[in-house]
C-alpha cells in the first residue's frame, strides 16, 4: 500500500470513530402523551438523549477517543519516521 491509501484509511477510520457517539443516541421521544400537569419535573429522564448527563457522558467519550487516535496516529507517525531514517 501507498502511503495516501493509508492516509486515506486512516482518515476513514477517524471520522467514523469521530461520528460513533452521534450515531449512537437514540432519537427523541415524538411528543408528549400525558397533559403537562402529569409530568414529575424534579425527575429527570436519563433516557432522553438532549438530558445533560447523556452529554457529558458523550463528551466524555468523545475526549478518550480523540485521545486514543491522536496518540496512536502519533505513534504511527513516529515509527514510520524511524523506519524512514533507519532505512
Amino acid at each position: 500500500m501507498t502511503q495516501l491509501q493509508l492516509d486515506k484509511r486512516l482518515g476513514g477510520i477517524v471520522l467514523l470513530v469521530a461520528g460513533v457517539p452521534a450515531a449512537a443516541q437514540k432519537p427523541p421521544p415524538a411528543s408528549a402523551s400525558a397533559p403537562a400537569s402529569q409530568v414529575q419535573p424534579n425527575q429527570p429522564d436519563l433516557n432522553a438523549p438532549g438530558d445533560p448527563t447523556w452529554m457529558v457522558i458523550d463528551t466524555g467519550i468523545a475526549l478518550v477517543a480523540g485521545l486514543v487516535v491522536g496518540y496512536l496516529i502519533g505513534a504511527w507517525r513516529s515509527s514510520a519516521k524511524q523506519r524512514a531514517s533507519h532505512a
